[in-house]
C-alpha cells in the first residue's frame, strides 16, 4: 500500500510541468507568502473546450496556480474569477478600499490609467532578455508608461466583422460579400450587401432578418472602426489636450451609422438602447446576418448559437481612398503596488508563469493570438484568421495618456443620441465640448 501510494504521488508531480529555472528560485523558508489572483472567464475546460458549455470557466486558471504552488511551495494564491460585467466596478471598490489584488488580468489600455493613480508594480526589474526578445516591440509599446513596463503580456485580440453566410446565401447575395483575398470592401459595396441581405421572410410587410445591430449602451469602441475607415485613427491632436473629431470626416461616419438604421433600415430596430450583448444574441438568433465583434466569436459562435450555420469574418467598410483598421486589445497581468517583497517576488513570479510559453499558447481556447515568437503560429492554414492578421498590423493605436473613464463613458450619449435622430454635427459637437472639458480638466489636476 505504501509503496502504491509513493508511486501514484511521483506519478502526480511528473505531471506537473516544472522549468528547472523557476524551481531553483522558490520562495526560501520561513511564512507562507499570500498573494491574490483575479481573472475573468476566458473560456471553459483546460484548453477551450468550447463545444461542451458545461465545463467550468475557472479550470485553466486553478490548474496553473496548482502548478505554481508545487513549485513554490511557500507561495498561496488565492483565486477569485469575477463576472465580465462586474470586473471594473469590482476594482475600483477594492482599490477605494485599499485592498486590490496582487495580479490581475487587465485590457492594456487602462495601465495609463492606474499607474496615474500610482496603484501599479513596474516590471523591468523582473524581464529577462528572453522575455524581451521574445515579445515583438510593438506588443510591449503597449505596456509601456514613461520609461517603464507594467504589464506581462498575454495574448493579443482584434475585431472583424462577422457574417453569416446561410443568411447571405437565402437571400442570394452571396455574390456581394468581399471577394479579393483581403475580404475588404467599401462603404458603397457594404450598403448594397445590406439592403440585399435586409429581408422580410414571413410575409407580415416587416424585415424579421436585418444586415446589422447597432448598439448604443456600451462597446461603443468598435465604432472606432468606421471612423478609421475614413481615416480618423485619433480622436485628439498629437498632444492629446484636445479632442479634435468635430470635422467633416466623422460627421460623414455619424449619419451613415444614423442613415443604416433611420434611412435605410438594415440596422435592428431600437439600437439606441441595445446592450452588445444583446446585439450578439440576435446575431446568433440568425435575426441579424453580421455582427462586429472579436476572435472570440471563432470558438463561441459555434458552440453558443441555437441552430448551426455557417460564418466568416471580413473586413470594416472603409471609404473610398482609405484603408480599413480596426482596435487591437492586448491582455496583460499587472501587479499592484505591495508593502511586502515577498508578496511582489511571487506575484511577478506567478504572472511570469502565467504568461510563459507553455502557458500563453493556452490562449488559442479564447480564438486569440499568443504575443510570444516563441509559441510559433497555432492558427497555421486557418483561413478564418486571415482577416484578423490584417488588423493585427492595420490596428488603431490606443492614446497614449492616461484619460480618465469619464471620456469613455462619453461615447454612450453620443451614440445614444446619433441612433435617436440627433443630427451628427449637433450630437458630435456636445460630444467634442464635453470631453475638451475633462481634457481641460485633467492638465489642472
Amino acid at each position: 500500500m505504501y509503496r502504491t501510494m509513493v508511486a501514484l504521488l511521483l506519478l502526480v508531480l511528473a505531471c506537473v510541468p516544472r522549468a528547472d529555472e523557476e524551481a531553483a528560485q522558490m520562495v526560501g523558508s520561513g511564512a507562507h507568502v499570500q498573494i491574490t489572483y483575479w481573472d475573468l472567464p476566458q473560456w471553459r475546460g483546460l484548453f477551450g473546450h468550447a463545444i461542451d458549455q458545461r465545463q467550468p470557466y475557472d479550470v485553466w486558471p486553478r490548474r496553473k496556480i496548482a502548478e505554481f504552488e508545487a513549485m513554490h511551495p511557500k507561495v498561496r494564491v488565492h483565486f477569485l474569477l469575477l463576472p465580465w460585467q462586474d470586473e471594473k466596478i469590482k476594482l475600483e471598490m477594492a482599490l477605494a478600499a485599499g485592498r486590490p489584488p496582487t495580479v490581475a488580468y487587465r485590457n492594456a489600455r487602462e495601465i495609463p490609467r492606474l499607474v496615474a493613480r500610482g496603484v501599479l508594480e513596474a516590471i523591468d526589474d523582473d524581464l529577462r532578455p528572453t522575455d524581451l526578445a521574445d515579445i515583438p516591440d510593438f506588443v510591449w509599446q503597449r505596456v509601456n508608461v514613461g520609461d517603464h513596463k507594467y504589464g506581462w503580456p498575454w495574448f493579443m485580440s482584434t475585431t472583424a466583422l462577422a457574417v453569416n453566410l446561410d443568411l447571405f446565401r437565402e437571400a442570394g447575395a452571396l455574390h456581394l460579400l468581399p471577394r479579393n483575398a483581403e475580404k475588404s470592401w467599401t462603404v458603397d459595396q457594404f450598403l448594397v450587401a445590406a439592403r440585399a441581405v435586409t429581408r422580410d421572410t414571413s410575409g407580415d410587410g416587416q424585415p424579421d432578418v436585418y444586415a446589422l445591430p447597432l448598439f448604443g449602451v456600451d462597446n461603443h469602441f468598435l465604432y472606432d472602426a468606421f471612423l478609421a475607415g475614413h481615416g480618423i485613427l485619433s480622436k485628439f491632436n498629437d498632444a492629446e489636450t484636445q479632442c479634435t473629431l468635430l470635422r467633416p470626416e466623422a460627421i460623414t461616419v455619424l449619419q451613415f451609422l444614423a442613415d443604416l438604421l433611420r434611412k435605410y433600415r438594415v440596422a435592428y430596430p431600437g439600437a439606441a438602447g441595445l446592450k452588445y450583448t444583446d446585439a450578439y444574441t440576435l446575431f446568433l438568433q440568425q435575426k441579424v446576418a453580421m455582427f462586429p465583434g472579436g476572435m472570440w466569436m471563432l470558438s463561441a459562435i459555434g458552440a453558443q448559437a441555437p441552430e448551426p450555420f455557417d460564418y466568416t469574418f471580413v473586413q470594416f467598410p472603409h471609404w473610398p481612398g482609405y484603408r480599413s483598421y480596426a482596435t487591437a486589445m492586448l491582455a496583460a497581468y499587472v501587479i499592484f503596488k505591495q508593502d511586502d517583497p515577498r508578496a511582489r517576488d511571487a506575484a511577478m513570479r506567478f504572472a511570469r508563469y502565467l504568461t510563459s510559453t507553455r502557458n500563453a499558447i493556452a490562449v488559442t481556447g479564447n480564438s486569440t493570438f499568443p504575443v510570444r515568437r516563441s509559441c510559433g503560429n497555432p492558427y497555421y492554414g486557418d483561413a478564418r484568421f486571415d482577416v484578423f492578421r490584417h488588423y493585427m498590423r492595420f490596428s488603431i493605436p490606443e492614446p497614449h495618456k492616461p484619460h480618465s473613464q469619464k471620456i469613455e463613458d462619453l461615447s454612450m450619449p453620443l451614440y445614444q443620441a446619433v441612433f435617436s435622430g440627433v443630427p451628427p454635427k449637433q450630437a458630435l459637437a456636445e460630444y467634442v465640448r464635453q470631453v475638451n472639458a475633462v481634457l481641460a480638466a485633467e492638465r489642472l489636476d
